[in-house]
Parts: structure tokens; sequence; C-alpha cells
């Protein structure tokens, strides 16, 4: 086991993971049409040269995810996380068990839920930072008209595993 790997598995306690991938992904087969489509076409253009990504697993663990979590079921961001896991494990099994701790883990539940209030309030707080510790910076996006989400918000639905 590779030593990035070893870490991650005690940052996010995969051995106290216990979602059974194999029965989920059975389930997965019943995924609805526009969520399917939606995942695919996600990861079709997010991961277009795959790389030491494989783009048919980010969709499988997506697939899978979307039926194991109803409140969240597949929300647009989550294909970069699952292909930063992806880099690390290199397996479905444990990228599906790390994704569902990430998102235990960093309760982001809220975060992907369709109104956002998580964001909202990762939002505020980065706005208030930002004031406190970079006044001139935030004089400067004033003056040339840029808000935080304009730049953040992809930040944090993405965990920063999203550089453009």
């Amino acid at each position: 086991m590779k030593k990035r790997e070893q870490i991650w598995n005690q940052l996010l306690d995969i051995y106290n993971c216990n979602t059974n991938y194999e029965e989920y992904k059975r389930q997965s087969r019943g995924i609805s049409e526009s969520i399917a489509d939606i995942i695919k076409l996600d990861v079709d253009r997010t991961f277009i040269l795959g790389g030491r990504v494989n783009p048919e697993s980010i969709i499988n663990i997506l697939y899978v995810y979307s039926c194991y979590n109803h409140k969240v079921r597949y929300y647009q961001s989550m294909q970069f996380v699952a292909g930063f896991l992806f880099r690390v494990y290199e397996d479905e099994t444990k990228v599906f068990k790390a994704l569902v701790q990430v998102i235990k883990l960093f309760d982001m539940d809220d975060l992907y839920s369709n109104n956002v209030p998580s964001l909202k309030f990762y939002l505020h707080q980065l706005n208030r930072l930002t004031h406190m510790y970079r006044s001139l910076l935030v004089k400067h996006f004033k003056k040339q008209e840029i808000e935080p989400s304009l730049y953040s918000s992809t930040w944090f639905m993405t965990l920063f595993t999203h550089h453009p």
C-alpha cells in the first residue's frame, strides 16, 4: 500500500466505513436516466484525456453514490472529488468508501443540496476573513467588481481539487 493511501485511510477512517459497494452497484443499475446522463456528461467533459483517472470508474462510483445517498444523489462538482480520490486509491470500492467518508466527515450533504446552505456560509466566512486579514485585496476586488463567489465557489464545491 502506498504511503499516500495509508495517510488518506487514516484521515478518512476508511476501515470503519461499512458500506457495501457491490450491493449498491447492483442497485445502481436502476438509476434514473436523467441522473445517469448528467453524471456521464460531467465526467466525460471533466476527464477528456483520462490520464491516471479512469472515466468509466468515476461514472460507476458516482452512479453507486447516487443510490447510496438519496439526500444528495449527485451534484455537479462531485466528479472532481471522486477523480482526486481515484488518483489516491485507483480502486472503485476504496474510492467509493472514501467519497462516503469525505461527504460524511466534512458534512457536505448540505453543500451538495439544492439551496447550498453550507456554500453560502463558507462564502460569508471567506468574505469576513478577507476583510479582516486582506483588506487591501478586498478593496481591489471591489474596485474591479469581483465578488468572492466568482472565484471561490468552485474551491468549496470541489474541496480545492479543481484547478482550471
